[in-house]
């Protein structure tokens, strides 16, 4: 196994897509949001208002992903 062939470097290259960014920070960002969105509001209604709080968490997330992209990994033009 080389060193561009390892999984370390494959996760990389993967998190560098536009696309392996967002499901990643979907991934951590929003399922962990919406447990501890669970953990501390989820008694206060029924199986709705946990699909709610999903539905927030994963905007949440989607918006937190655009702004890390945007603000930290493109580019900038010179």
């Amino acid at each position: 196994m080389t060193a561009s062939d390892s999984p370390r470097s494959t996760f990389r290259n993967w998190l560098r897509t536009k696309r392996g960014f967002y499901l990643y920070n979907f991934a951590t960002v929003g399922v962990g949001s919406w447990l501890i969105l669970i953990w501390n509001f989820g008694h206060a209604g029924g199986y709705f208002w946990i699909a709610w709080l999903g539905i927030l968490a994963l905007v949440g997330a989607f918006f937190s992903g655009w702004a890390f992209w945007h603000l930290f990994l493109v580019k900038r033009r010179s």
